[in-house]
Protein backbone atom coordinates (compact mmCIF):
# COMPACT_ATOMS: atom_id res chain seq x y z
CA UNK A 1 0.00 0.00 0.00
CA UNK A 2 1.65 3.18 -1.09
CA UNK A 3 1.14 6.70 0.96
CA UNK A 4 -1.09 9.37 -0.29
CA UNK A 5 0.85 12.83 0.70
CA UNK A 6 -1.11 14.99 2.66
CA UNK A 7 -1.83 18.53 0.90
CA UNK A 8 -4.32 20.37 2.94
CA UNK A 9 -3.15 23.23 4.83
CA UNK A 10 -3.54 22.11 8.61
CA UNK A 11 -4.41 26.02 9.20
CA UNK A 12 -7.93 27.39 9.76
CA UNK A 13 -9.27 31.53 8.52
CA UNK A 14 -12.83 31.85 10.94
CA UNK A 15 -14.21 35.00 9.26
CA UNK A 16 -17.38 35.01 11.30
CA UNK A 17 -17.46 34.04 15.20
CA UNK A 18 -18.65 30.95 16.42
CA UNK A 19 -21.54 30.27 16.14
CA UNK A 20 -22.09 31.84 12.91
CA UNK A 21 -25.02 34.39 12.16
CA UNK A 22 -26.66 32.17 9.89
CA UNK A 23 -26.58 29.30 13.32
CA UNK A 24 -27.75 32.11 15.50
CA UNK A 25 -30.73 33.27 13.34
CA UNK A 26 -31.73 28.95 12.91
CA UNK A 27 -31.77 28.77 16.40
CA UNK A 28 -33.96 31.69 17.42
CA UNK A 29 -35.90 30.58 14.44
CA UNK A 30 -36.21 27.41 16.25
CA UNK A 31 -36.87 28.38 19.79
CA UNK A 32 -39.89 30.19 18.63
CA UNK A 33 -41.48 27.33 16.61
CA UNK A 34 -40.67 24.34 18.58
CA UNK A 35 -42.09 23.96 21.94
CA UNK A 36 -39.59 24.25 25.39
CA UNK A 37 -40.17 20.64 25.98
CA UNK A 38 -38.06 19.16 23.37
CA UNK A 39 -34.87 19.33 23.91
CA UNK A 40 -31.36 20.45 21.89
CA UNK A 41 -29.08 18.12 22.31
CA UNK A 42 -26.23 19.65 19.68
CA UNK A 43 -27.11 22.96 18.30
CA UNK A 44 -25.52 22.73 14.81
CA UNK A 45 -26.50 23.45 11.42
CA UNK A 46 -25.08 22.02 8.28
Amino acid sequence: MTAIPDRLSPTRHLVTEIPGPRSLELMARRQRAVPSGVGTTLPVFV
